[in-house]
C-alpha cells in the first residue's frame, strides 16, 4: 500500500508542475489512429473538446442539445466549486484550432452523488459523469449525435476516441481494447489513456451501430500495473439524466428534442492550447490506488 501510494503521489507532483516532467500514460499509445481531416472518420464528429480557460476534456454529443463528459472536468481544481456554464465551450470534431461547430453552454448538471474531493472513494470514480446542455442545439448533418447505451462488463471489446497531452489537436482512436475487471462500479481498461482524456467516450460498436456505454475517469496502479479506469455507468447514467430532466430539461422527459433555429454561438467562451499541468486526485480502494488524468492546460 505505501508503495503505491508513493508512486502515485511522484505522479500528482509532475502533473501539477508547470508542464510534464514525467506524464501519466496508461495503455499502449502506439494503437492510436489519428483521425485527421484525411482519415474520413466522420462517424466520430460528434466527439469534440470541452474547453475552459485552464485547459480541455474530451466530450460527446448525445442529442441535439446535450453533451456527455467526466464529473470532475466541470468543477475547479483549486476551489471545488462547479464551473460556470458561461466558462465552458464545446467544440464539436474540433482539429487543428478549428472546430465543426462550437457552442456555449447553458447548464452543467454532474451526478448528485459526485464530490470533488482530493482524496476522493471508488464511489466518486463510479459517479463521475456529467451532463450539459447547449446553449444552441446543434444540427448539422456533419455531427450526428450518438445513441447511450450505458453499461461494460469484463471481457467487452470497446474502442475510445479522445484528445490527450500530445495530441491536444487532433482526435485519436483506439479501436479493440478490453474491459479487464470490475472494481465495484467500475472497471480497469486495457485502452490508453493520458491527460485531457478524461470524459473521453468508451464506445461499443455493432457493426453500423455505435453507442456510448461510459466515458474515461481517469488511471492509476493497480498490482505494479497502469489501468485506464472508467465507471460501469450501469446506474450513473439514469441517475443524472434524471436529475437533469426533472431540473432542466427544456424539452420535456428524456434527451432534448429538436429545439427552434440556433443563432450564433458566444464567441468569448476560452479555447485552451499549450503544456498540461493537472489538478489530479488520488484515489484509494484497498491496496489500489487510482488517479484521474489531468485535464488542465496553461498557455
Amino acid at each position: 500500500m505505501k508503495r503505491i501510494s508513493k508512486i502515485i503521489t511522484i505522479f500528482l507532483m509532475s502533473l501539477c508542475g508547470t508542464g510534464y516532467a514525467q506524464p501519466l500514460q496508461t495503455g499502449n499509445a502506439d494503437n492510436l489512429i489519428e483521425l485527421n481531416a484525411r482519415s474520413g472518420a466522420t462517424q466520430f464528429n460528434a466527439v469534440g473538446r470541452l474547453n475552459f480557460s485552464s485547459g480541455f476534456c474530451t466530450a460527446s454529443l448525445i442529442s441535439d442539445k446535450l453533451v456527455l463528459t467526466a464529473a470532475h472536468c466541470v468543477f475547479d481544481d483549486t476551489t471545488g466549486d462547479l464551473k460556470s456554464p458561461e466558462s465552458l465551450m464545446f467544440d464539436a470534431g474540433f482539429r487543428n484550432g478549428q472546430s465543426i461547430i462550437s457552442r456555449s453552454v447553458n447548464v452543467i448538471v454532474p451526478h448528485p452523488n459526485y464530490e470533488p474531493t482530493e482524496n476522493a472513494s471508488v464511489e466518486m470514480v463510479a459517479n463521475d459523469i456529467a451532463l450539459i446542455e447547449l446553449a444552441f442545439p446543434i444540427r448539422d448533418i456533419r455531427v450526428r449525435p450518438f445513441s447511450v447505451t450505458p453499461g461494460i462488463e469484463k471481457g467487452d471489446i470497446i474502442h475510445i476516441v479522445s484528445y490527450a497531452e500530445g495530441r491536444t489537436e487532433v482526435p485519436s482512436l483506439e479501436n479493440n481494447c478490453t474491459v479487464l475487471f470490475p472494481i465495484n462500479k467500475t472497471a480497469a481498461l486495457s485502452c490508453a489513456g493520458a491527460s485531457g482524456a478524461s470524459g473521453a467516450p468508451i464506445f461499443r460498436i455493432e457493426g453500423k451501430q455505435i453507442s456510448v456505454v461510459s466515458v474515461i475517469s481517469g488511471g492509476g496502479e493497480i498490482d505494479d500495473e497502469v489501468y485506464t479506469i472508467a465507471p460501469t455507468m450501469t446506474d450513473a447514467f439514469d441517475e443524472v439524466l434524471q436529475v437533469y430532466e426533472t431540473n432542466f430539461a427544456t424539452s420535456g422527459p428524456g434527451l432534448p428534442s429538436r429545439l427552434p433555429t440556433a443563432v450564433p454561438q458566444n464567441s468569448n467562451a476560452p479555447r485552451s492550447s499549450g503544456t498540461t499541468s493537472s489538478g489530479a486526485r488520488t484515489i484509494s480502494i484497498g491496496d489500489k490506488s487510482i488517479l484521474n488524468f489531468g485535464d488542465r492546460l496553461s498557455n
